[in-house]
């Protein structure tokens, strides 16, 4: 689930309205922010009160926010809502922007207007909406959860880590919080932050892979790849299949100087994760340690072949080669490592091969 999913989920589980001062009338059961989870039926009913029932445009500059009830304003609320749940985010935007227009201290229509620049993809735009419904009213532990996820998505990690440790200070017990904050506090390198955090969520939601799975990162950065192995081992156990976890527990044997079970760890990867790069480096490396260079050669092959304007991988290819005693197939890697215009192709060329009129080639551009 990547940010922008999480986002969405913590504001699916938003009070139907924020609280007000007031005795408003509280909004229907129509008012759930929670789009993701209607039911077909409702969509339906809805996709059908928005072509029968909706109300003519509304036009800022002829209203003031007392000129809307709050039933007008939850109805085209709905609208909103309605139409992002068909899958046309793009035409809820100008209808809800011309709400928050008329009634810009209305929460929920900034709320409704975040969650359609969030389903048409406009994040920044979306974190702004919450932005300024968190800095207008009292604190919202969900809302600020959302921001969070989203200001991490939008690289501004510093400014996600206050909005998830201000929704993780409302509610301690909240798993989700902890763990977001613990990524968000490991992202930074704020090591002993994001482990507290962790060990948090792990004791309010214990069979979650993911918490474990940091936890174990955390140790290695802290070369203590034994305890790396423990929580590992509990990652896995809770979600057996993932990468992510076969790879810091092949990094953890591999720190142990175990690197035939490292190599026996990562054979078990995806075909795509194991021609990853940082794969094939680190099975490059134990094959190493095992002083076995034709397997390291004979993976980074493959790598390169899959990508073969790698330059890098063409490269580090070309150097296993030589190392396993195969300079014809090396050369063909370094060249293939110049014409993708690695720095130190050229010198690799010229130690492997006397072929003067290839040095004499020009550069090729780009």
């Amino acid at each position: 689930m990547d940010a922008r999913d999480e986002a969405r989920l913590a504001l699916d589980r938003l009070p139907s309205r924020f609280p007000t001062d007031g005795d408003a009338p509280k909004r229907s059961a129509w008012g759930s922010i929670a789009v993701g989870t209607l039911s077909i039926g409702l969509i339906a009913a809805l996709a059908v009160f928005w072509q029968t029932g909706k109300p003519g445009p509304l036009v800022a500059s002829a209203a003031t926010p007392s000129a809307l009830s709050v039933e007008e304003i939850d109805r085209t609320i709905e609208q909103g809502r309605t139409l992002i749940a068909d899958g046309t985010p793009e035409q809820a935007v100008p209808l809800l922007e011309q709400l928050v227009d008329v009634v810009p201290t209305d929460r929920d229509s900034r709320v409704a207007l975040g969650q359609a620049y969030l389903a048409a993809g406009r994040d920044d735009q979306a974190y702004q909406q919450f932005a300024q419904t968190l800095r207008d009213g009292p604190p919202d532990a969900q809302l600020q959860f959302a921001a969070g996820t989203l200001a991490s998505k939008l690289g501004q990690p510093r400014v996600a880590i206050g909005h998830l440790r201000t929704a993780h200070d409302a509610d301690p017990s909240n798993p989700d919080y902890a763990l977001f904050l613990g990524q968000a506090e490991l992202k930074e390198g704020r090591l002993d932050q994001a482990r507290a955090a962790l060990v948090r969520s792990t004791h309010a939601r214990p069979e979650d892979a993911r918490a474990w799975g940091m936890l174990a990162e955390i140790a290695l950065r802290e070369n203590r790849p034994e305890m790396a192995l423990q929580h590992v081992g509990r990652a896995r156990h809770h979600d057996p299949e993932n990468d992510a976890w076969k790879i810091i527990q092949a990094r953890s044997l591999k720190r142990r100087g175990e690197a035939a079970q490292a190599t026996a760890v990562l054979g078990t990867l995806s075909d795509q994760a194991k021609l990853s790069k940082p794969v094939v480096r680190l099975a490059g490396e134990c094959f190493g340690m095992l002083k076995r260079p034709d397997q390291a050669a004979a993976l980074y092959r493959l790598a390169s072949d899959a990508k073969p304007k790698d330059g890098e991988l063409a490269f580090e290819a070309a150097v296993w080669l030589d190392k396993a005693d195969q300079r014809p197939i090396a050369l063909t890697y370094a060249k293939r490592a110049f014409e993708a215009d690695h720095p130190s192709a050229e010198a690799l060329v010229e130690k492997l091969s006397d072929q003067r009129e290839f040095k004499a080639q020009p550069r090729p551009a780009g």
